[in-house]
Parts: C-alpha cells; structure tokens; sequence
C-alpha cells in the first residue's frame, strides 16, 4: 500500500538514523536518536539534515554531545556509539553541484526571469523609436531655435 504525500515522511531516508537505539533511560525506556534530539530541544528531522551536511567526524561529535546530555542510564563510550550511528545517516549531496546539476533541470525561477527579459526585449524593439529619441534636435534647427513656438 503506498501512502499519500500527507502521510508519508519528507526524509524517511533518516529513519534507519533517528529511529536508532542508542540505550535506556533510567526508567528503562529505549532512547532512540530521535528521542535524545527531542530532550535536547532539537527538531530531529533538521538536525539529522543538517548532521548529513557536516563531515562525519564533525557530525558524531555534535552527535556525541546530544547523546552525554540525554540522561542514558549507562552511556558507554558515546563517541563510539556516535560514530556508529553517524554510519546510518545518509550523506549530503557535495555542496559544489547546483541543483541544477544535481536534477538535471532548470530552476523555475531563471526560466522566468529569462522569459521576462525576452518579452521586456520584444517589447522594446515593437515600439520603433525610442521614447529618448523625442528630446534630440530635428534637422535644420538649431538650440538657440525654439522647438515649440509660444502661442
């Protein structure tokens, strides 16, 4: 059965990361990535975003201290744990490519702006004269000649 857009994840490619156990609570409960983001005052969705952005050993260190500050009854050694859940992360795409490289499409915005100027062109040359073109001297007079006689 496939969901519609209202029910399904915008990134469920991050599932396998905060979704992730990390260890129990005091009270017994699993602690999942997603959960230690959440007491940690983070969207998780955002932050796992932004950790894939980041480079591995910078992101399990963010990751690291999200981790120390969630309250896990026996943490371990959390930069291992860390490094191993940054593994499930998906990476970024390289930041040199533009979208347009990445998709293989023109953003909507530059077409338009393109079709704009065509038009703003089209435009121009339809009108014949240019409206700047009224203020020069007509042949045969000079400045010291009025261009309008008074009534």
């Amino acid at each position: 059965m496939v969901l519609r857009a209202p029910f399904t994840s915008e990134h469920s490619d991050l599932n396998a990361f905060l979704f992730a156990p990390i260890g129990a609570d005091k009270a017994g409960m699993t602690v999942t990535v997603a959960t230690a983001m959440a007491r940690a005052g983070v969207d998780p969705r955002e932050e796992a975003v932004r950790l894939a952005y980041l480079s591995p050993g910078d992101a399990a260190h963010v990751l690291a201290t999200i981790i120390d500050s969630s309250e896990i009854a026996d943490p371990g050694d959390t930069r291992a744990t860390a490094d191993r859940l940054i593994g499930l992360l998906p990476r970024a795409p390289a930041p040199t490519s533009s979208p347009a490289v990445r998709t293989g499409r023109i953003p909507s915005a530059v077409l338009w702006v393109v079709c704009l100027g065509m038009a703003a062109l089209f435009v121009l040359s339809a009108m014949g004269d240019n409206p700047a073109s009224l203020d020069r001297i007509p042949p045969g007079q000079d400045e010291a000649t009025p261009r309008h006689p008074l009534p």
